[in-house]
């Protein structure tokens, strides 16, 4: 009986905590969803707390089960 695929969700608060390789492959052309954007964005300080905006950038895999 085949097994249904299972996944793991991880959530970063530092888009910088995702390599830029694994996030743009997912991102497509779009300019504002890559990954040099939104770190610029964090870097700069336009997002955060203290500006009201709390950035959650969500990974999700699917698990292995070797």
């Amino acid at each position: 009986m085949p097994t249904e695929p299972r996944f793991k969700a991880q959530i970063f608060s530092d888009i910088s905590d995702i390599p830029a390789e694994t996030w743009d492959s997912m991102a497509g052309d779009n300019p504002f969803m890559q990954h040099a954007f939104l770190h610029a964005l964090e870097n700069s300080g336009c997002v955060g707390t203290q500006t009201g905006w709390q950035q959650f950038h969500i990974e999700v895999t699917e698990e292995n089960d070797d």
